[in-house]
């Protein structure tokens, strides 16, 4: 295990995979700032995981149980994440909204 660094087998794989999520990180920043809107670039973590995990099983050539098995359990923890940072988006911009809206009373 001490050589699995020094061979020089894993760093390449790690270069690689850094420069493909700092490409997609970028781009959902530069999405963000265009749209001004943080939580567009907030949505972008869950898939990013996900872009992590199936670019290195792809890279590594490694499809054995345990790469698949994490690479699934990335994939649902990815898709959850994103899922929740939506509903939270949603919420936060309909509690938003509705602060604006004049407040009606039922009493009249």
């Amino acid at each position: 295990m001490q050589n699995f660094f020094q061979d020089g087998v894993m760093m390449p794989l790690i270069v690689k995979v850094l420069f493909v999520i700092i490409i997609y990180m970028t781009i959902w920043f530069f999405i963000a700032l265009a749209k001004k809107r943080n939580d567009v670039a907030d949505v972008a973590w869950g898939p990013g995981f996900i872009l992590t995990a199936f670019i290195s099983l792809l890279m590594a050539g490694s499809f054995s149980d345990r790469a698949l098995i994490t690479s699934a359990m990335v994939f649902l923890w990815g898709s959850r994440l994103a899922v929740h940072i939506v509903i939270e988006a949603i919420a936060i911009r309909h509690a938003a909204t509705l602060a604006f809206l004049p407040q009606i009373s039922m009493i009249s």
